[in-house]
């Protein structure tokens, strides 16, 4: 039998029980997540690629501006520039890079004693580094570990990692700036030091640690920076919250346990031309 008039339907029957702004915020919420998984996702891609992208390809980058720090070097004294690259050589020959991957290393004068490597296969070294040590061996640490960031790859994996995410950010939110050249490389300096993650940092220093070993034959030595580091500062637990480098401590435990393996041997002491590359104020 047919209904005697029409039903009468609830006037809320489509709308829901939550408050507008709430469904609002977790589908902004939702479509956040996923762009950052997106994105984060790219980024990891990326790095994973970049191994296999032609170590020229670095190269041919890095002389399409003019980076801060090799300007700044040039400013020093070609034979200084020679005495570092000698040291450098000694341990590339012991380094097994791959074919083609060649080493450029540059002094500079900077009063923080550091030592970075970037795209191309470029090294600085900071004159207040060699002022800072006393032996070859602790120099050539620092050195060494440089060289296995170059010798892994991870200047291009950071770079590429670093420019896919601009590049995602970019196509997801737009962006008001047009994604150049000097968007996608920045400013020289900032190429030049591309920062890298703690489990590089720790790849880095067993890269370098296994160098030492078949440059000397044992790894004493190697601490003596990082022993410095630790002398410059009151709190390691500051260190190691703001620094992507492994906690100082942590570092020189992990030299102090391959040493255990190792038999003792003499330090090698500053050569005249290495000593000659610190600036007399910074001597005295």
């Amino acid at each position: 039998m047919l209904p005697r008039k029409n039903p009468v339907f609830k006037e809320n029957v489509n709308a829901s029980s939550e408050h507008p702004l709430k469904e609002f915020a977790l589908l902004v919420a939702g479509v956040l997540l996923i762009a950052i998984v997106i994105i984060f996702a790219i980024s990891i891609a990326t790095r994973l690629f970049a191994t296999s992208i032609p170590f020229q390809w670095e190269v041919d980058v890095v002389e399409t501006f003019d980076p801060e720090f090799i300007a700044q070097s040039q400013e020093i004294e070609i034979s200084k520039q020679q005495a570092l690259g000698q040291l450098v050589d000694k341990l590339v020959a012991k380094a097994d890079l791959p074919e083609g991957m060649e080493i450029h290393p540059y002094l500079i004068h900077q009063a923080e004693a550091n030592a970075f490597a970037t795209l191309g296969g470029n090294i600085f070294v900071a004159d207040a580094l060699i002022a800072n040590v006393s032996s070859e061996n602790a120099l050539s640490m620092v050195i060494a570990h440089e060289l296995g960031h170059i010798y892994y790859r991870h200047p291009i994996q950071q770079f590429a990692s670093a420019a896919s995410l601009q590049l995602a950010f970019t196509l997801i939110f737009g962006s008001e700036n047009s994604f150049g050249q000097e968007t996608l490389i920045g400013h020289s300096a900032g190429v030049a030091t591309l920062s890298f993650g703690r489990d590089m940092e720790r790849e880095a220093d067993e890269f370098a640690l296994s160098l030492l070993r078949k440059v000397y034959g044992h790894t004493y030595g190697a601490e003596e920076f990082f022993t410095y580091i630790q002398s410059q500062h009151e709190s390691d637990e500051h260190l190691l919250i703001y620094s992507s480098h492994p906690g100082t401590e942590e570092r020189i435990e992990t030299i102090a346990n391959a040493q255990k393996n190792d038999l003792a041997k003499p330090l090698v002491p500053m050569s005249s031309e290495l000593k000659a590359l610190v600036p007399e104020e910074e001597s005295n």
